[in-house]
């Protein structure tokens, strides 16, 4: 089961408090499914507990059935058109159909609860959600263009501005920071897939830090090692050149403990070399390195 599929199975079963809600709810779940014309009333999801919801909520609100059938991969629920079930049903949750445009009504939304049925519907019907194993991502996609601006200016009152895109002549209203999604799918009522989401999140935080561990480890490791090689060439050059042997003692005690020692980290040599910190291994090692390449540019 896809994740939008479990966040509207979990939003389906919540029970209804009242009348206020039931019509809230069934507001937003009916709106994004009005035709143009306004003689139908359907819905295409993939979601069977969705479809169900629809069929709950037109036969308890108005007696008005609807026919669940397959399609596709999917479902179809569709306000039965015989008789008046379609024009009731948009008269009980006071759609009007002789608007040039379908828009977005307030009076059902009297209080917070009933705003929160309303996107309740409106994400049954009409939302997705992004696996979080894979991405934070929610959407509400739609076809009516005025009424998207409506939910938008809602959405934005209620302090949660979406991001606005069109998709193949779809209005797309989302959100892809994972801590607005799940505030939002709490703010519905599916809080076990809240947890979820929240869990992915700690999970992925965690693999990145791990990889940010490993990644330095491994760019630390490489950065050494070309150390170590140029270390080791520069004083090969002035051994065999038979500079070493006339430089200082210091130099030559450092010299001759890296060349026996190719692969040592700079601790690991002031630890061969009592009385001498890991800086002054550093420091020394660089004079060579210098010492060596000022010979090559002498000799070239």
């Amino acid at each position: 089961m896809s994740f939008t599929n479990e966040v509207k199975a979990e939003l389906a079963a919540l029970p209804l408090q009242g009348r206020a809600a039931l019509m809230a709810e069934s507001y937003g779940m009916v709106l994004p499914c009005v035709d143009s014309t306004g003689s139908h009333i359907r819905l295409q999801t993939e979601s069977v507990d969705a479809a169900k919801r629809l069929a709950m909520l037109c036969e308890e609100l108005c007696g008005a059935a609807v026919e669940l059938s397959m399609l596709g991969g999917g479902y179809l629920a569709e306000v039965e058109c015989d008789g008046d079930a379609v024009q009731r049903v948009q008269r009980t949750l006071d759609i009007p159909t002789d608007l040039p445009a379908l828009r977005l009504g307030r009076a059902l939304l009297e209080d917070a609860d009933c705003v929160t049925a309303f996107l309740r519907g409106l994400f049954l019907s009409a939302g997705t959600a992004a696996d979080p194993e894979r991405g934070y991502r929610l959407e509400l996609v739609l076809r009516q263009h005025r009424l998207t601006d409506d939910l938008e200016v809602l959405l934005q009152e209620l302090q949660y501005p979406p991001a606005r895109a069109t998709r193949r002549l779809q209005q797309v209203l989302y959100y892809k920071s994972a801590s607005r999604v799940e505030d939002i799918l709490r703010s519905l009522g599916a809080h076990a897939s809240a947890d979820r989401l929240a869990q992915a999140r700690v999970r992925r935080a965690l693999t990145n830090e791990i990889n940010r561990q490993q990644n330095s480890s491994i760019a630390n490791i490489k950065r050494m090692a070309r150390a170590n090689a140029l270390q080791n060439a520069a004083l090969q050059s002035l051994h065999e050149s038979g500079v070493l042997d006339t430089l200082p003692q210091e130099l030559q005690e450092v010299a001759s403990v890296r060349l026996s020692n190719p692969e040592a980290t700079l601790r690991e040599l002031a630890e061969l070399l009592p009385g001498v910190s890991r800086s002054t291994v550093d420091r020394r090692l660089r004079r060579l390195v210098e010492l060596a390449q000022a010979r090559m540019e002498e000799t070239q």
